[in-house]
Formats: C-alpha cells, structure tokens, sequence
C-alpha cells in the first residue's frame, strides 16, 4: 500500500515536468557532472529517486505557480539557455525566469537536505533569509549559476542581468539549524575561458567531479551499471578542487557531530567498544595552587609551566623579548 503511495506522490511531484534538449547539446547539470552518467543515461533510462528531489519538484510548482500569479506574461518557466562555444552546444534549462523592461532576472531552485552556513544568520523575517555571504554553496550549485547569468548576458547584453540561486531547506551553523526559505544573489558569471575549460574536461577527463559523486549520488554505481571512478583533484585548479574537498569535510564534520549530539542523549552510561570504554566516562579533575606549586618546584618550577599560545601576545607585550628563548616561524596543518 505505501510503496504505492509513495510512487504516485513521487509521480505528482513532477507532473507536466518534461525538458527537452537541442541533438547531441551538453545540459549544464551534466556539463558539471561525471560524464560517464550523461554516457550512461542514453542507454539506460534511471530516473534516480530520493525524497529531496520529490521535495525539489513540489518547491519548483509552488515557486512557479507564485511567480506566474505575480508577474504574469513576463514570467517562463524552464527557460531555454542555449550557447555554442568550440562547436559544442550547451543547453540548460533556468527554473524561473522574469524579462522586466529593463532587465531580466533568473530564479534556480534548490531544495537540498540541507545547507551549510558561516555563522548563525541575523534579519530572519517569516522564514525568508536573504543571503549576505553566509551560504556555504555546493559548487555545482554556484557554477550552474554563474553559468546560467553567463548566458542570459548573451542573450540579453542591453539589459541587467540579476541572476539567484533560491532554497527551501534545514540551513545549519553547528548546533545551530533552522528551516528555511534562503535566496542568494549570484554577482558574477562564469567567464568564457572557464566555460571552455569546462567543456574540454568534459569531453577529455572521464573522472568524477567530486568527492562523493560515485558512491552517495550516482543511480548507475547503485545499480552496479558503473563500478565507480577516484575522484582527480584538478591539477591546474588545485584551489577549486580544494575548496570542494573543505565543502565535503564541513558537511561530514557537522554529520558527525549531530551523531554525536544524538549519541549522548542515547548514552546513558559508558559502552566498552574494542576494549575501549566510550560515553559518560568518569575522571578525576584536580586543580592546583599554581603558587604553591611553583614556589614548592623550586628551581625544577619551569618543567611545570606551560604558555598557552593565545596568551603570547600579552605575555610580550607584558614582559617583552627578555622572556624569548627563541623565534621561528613553522607551517602548520589548520583546518
């Protein structure tokens, strides 16, 4: 009975849904995919399912209906976005687009399991969250974007060019989460160099373009269709690549400690795992008299104090070099 439901659920999400692309055009989700799924997905007709994208398509028509109600005639949705560069067709597909008088505006919808925030935003009014730098965005997300404002710069060049990225989802900074309407303006576009760069790695580089693209997103690695390829980090952009792995490691790190949180409700003791005792484990907390405790030392009281680092500038400005045993400068890991 429920897998029924869900199935026709999943069916209504994206009724009327149907995008169409120019022969042998490259979309621009997949432009900044693993190109072995846009190889696959000619063979094999996989549509993947997950709740997110159910949600992702309900946001889309409500968006759509909304936006239709407000400005009428001016308001297409699934925007036709075609631009050739180096005998490729790109062709992608703008969720919502508004041609004003004097500009045009360009609405990409998303409606992820969640974003990652800088900080705990302020100025939340009825939900809505308008984004001043605090959205830690899934490249994919970003490039489709810029390379979305990029296009409609061609098409448009007499008229502004406003493009955002709009988000219904659980925005998180630590502890700290919140549901939440999020728009973010995208202020530049991709730039032409970068858009052929992109399109020769497609064609040339069969590699995933993200960490976790073979074993958390892709429908044809589930279905055992793909046996998965490593991720590359991109030699002449080892920044951009950087970047990406950082974006993972802050998902996984802020996954981890809402585990975390949910473990020390579970807990209510300790747990001996591999010999290890985990939980609410007991210690003994003892402070000293550090006054006595130097005058006692003696003159064995320096293998007993320790500098905290954050006190180094006070400690020098207090007491200056006379207190310096010795200045280097090291590299050190930091995340």
């Amino acid at each position: 009975m429920f897998e029924q439901l869900v199935e026709k659920i999943r069916q209504e999400s994206k009724e009327g849904r149907v995008l169409t692309y120019t022969e042998g055009a490259i979309g621009i989700t997949a432009l900044l995919s693993c190109p072995l799924k846009h190889e696959l997905a000619k063979e094999y007709e996989i549509e993947p399912k997950a709740v997110e994208i159910d949600d992702g398509f309900v946001w889309e028509r409500q968006v759509k209906k909304a936006l239709k109600e407000l400005y009428g005639e001016s308001f297409q949705e699934e925007k036709d976005l075609i631009y050739e560069i180096d005998g490729t067709f790109i062709h992608g597909h703008l969720d919502c687009f508004i041609e004003l008088e004097d500009e045009v505006i360009g609405i990409e919808l998303k409606a992820p399991k969640y974003i990652l925030l800088k900080d705990i935003p302020q100025g939340i009014k009825n939900g809505l969250y308008e984004d001043e730098g605090l959205v830690i965005h899934n490249s994919v997300y970003l490039t489709q974007a810029k390379i979305q404002r990029f296009i409609l710069g061609r098409l448009y060049p007499h008229k502004k060019v406003r493009q955002y990225l709009f988000y219904k989802s659980l925005a998180k900074h630590k502890s700290w989460s919140q549901k939440l309407y999020v728009v973010s303006e995208v202020k530049e576009s991709i730039t032409e160099e970068e858009l052929k760069e992109l399109v020769r790695r497609f064609h040339e580089d069969k590699s995933p373009r993200y960490p976790n693209e073979c074993t958390s997103y892709c429908v044809f690695y589930r279905e055992g269709l793909c046996e998965g390829r490593e991720y590359r980090l991109e030699e002449e952009k080892p920044q951009e690549s950087a970047f990406e792995l950082l974006r993972y490691y802050r998902t996984l790190e802020t996954e981890l400690k809402q585990v975390e949180t949910l473990l020390k409700k579970a807990v209510k003791g300790t747990l001996k795992i591999g010999g290890r005792e985990l939980g609410w484990v007991k210690r003994e907390v003892v402070s000293f008299d550090v006054e006595k405790l130097l005058k006692k030392a003696g003159d064995k009281a320096h293998e007993y104090v320790y500098v905290k680092p954050s006190k180094k500038e006070e400690i020098l400005n207090t007491f200056g070099d006379e207190v310096v045993k010795e200045k280097r400068e090291e590299v050190i890991w930091k995340l």
